[in-house]
């Protein structure tokens, strides 16, 4: 009679092993790609009529870390009539992902009558392509000089002053007669705007550089010397990157150097510094 018993015992154990184990999930496999998320698993209930709460929240992460994209939901499971229930659970993300990023996974089942949570969790890396990146060209002093409508900005820090649109084009019209500073200045205010624009900014450093000349040599001080030497060091720097234009395609005639090009607009008069300054006291 014992032996009978056993054996009843470890048959039920075989055809119901939600029986044993109470309700669980098993086989739990979750995927993603560039396209979206799945997770397919089976619920093992502990009786054919159970029925338990799914919690589930999907989170895409950068290479960073930032969070890019989060899902919660839940939803409402029951057994089909067998103690085995399979399921798969998915959608198309609802947004464009790009680089390499790391999808998490957590499942929270909770059978309805039973004292327990069964977690499940996973994690899926993949990469998408960003396709091309847009180039975005840059310009000369004399291109922003002729193009004010073009102007990303409406205001400009130039050597410790803000400069209105058009205090800085009042400098752009302003003529060099050799002064190194005014020529820096040209070129810094066309590599501001250009970064602005969102041209390349692996420039900055020789911005800020060009900013400290500037704070401690007042435009229109004509330093000569090394002082002058340095500063049209620091310009040539900035007009490499202003006359870079768009690429290995040219600029299609757009950018031309301030010593080049014909003004299409009337030059305004000369003015001082000083009266320039006396705008922000």
């Amino acid at each position: 009679m014992k032996k009978t018993i056993l054996l009843i015992a470890v048959a039920l154990s075989f055809v119901l092993p939600g029986a044993a184990l109470a309700t669980h999930v098993a086989d739990f496999v979750p995927t993603a790609d560039c396209e979206g998320w799945a997770a397919d698993f089976t619920v093992w209930y502990l009786t054919s009529s159970t029925t338990a709460d799914l919690n589930y929240r999907v989170v895409v992460a950068d290479a960073d870390g930032t969070e890019v994209v989060r899902i919660e939901e839940s939803t409402l499971l029951s057994a089909d009539g067998s103690y085995g229930t399979d399921y798969q659970f998915g959608e198309a993300w609802d947004t464009e992902l790009c680089g390499d990023l790391m999808v998490d996974f957590s499942f929270e089942l909770v059978p309805h009558g039973e004292d327990r949570v069964d977690l499940d969790t996973g994690s899926v890396a993949f990469s998408c392509d960003c396709g091309p990146v847009e180039e975005v060209c840059t310009f000369t002093p004399g291109y922003w000089k002729n193009h004010e409508e073009m102007w990303p900005v409406e205001f400009l820090e130039v050597g410790g002053m803000t400069l209105s649109q058009d205090d800085a084009l009042r400098l752009l019209h302003r003529p060099v007669r050799g002064d190194a500073t005014i020529i820096l200045a040209k070129h810094l205010i066309a590599a501001k705007l250009n970064v602005a624009n969102g041209a390349d900014d692996s420039i900055q450093r020789v911005i800020d550089r060009a900013d400290r000349k500037l704070r401690r040599n007042e435009i229109g001080s004509r330093p000569c010397g090394r002082k002058k030497a340095r500063m049209l060091r620091i310009k040539d720097k900035l007009a490499a990157y202003n006359e870079m234009g768009c690429g290995e395609g040219g600029s299609g005639g757009c950018n031309k150097s301030a010593e080049g090009e014909k003004a299409t607009t009337t030059m305004v008069e000369d003015t001082d510094w000083g009266s320039l300054k006396a705008l922000y006291r």
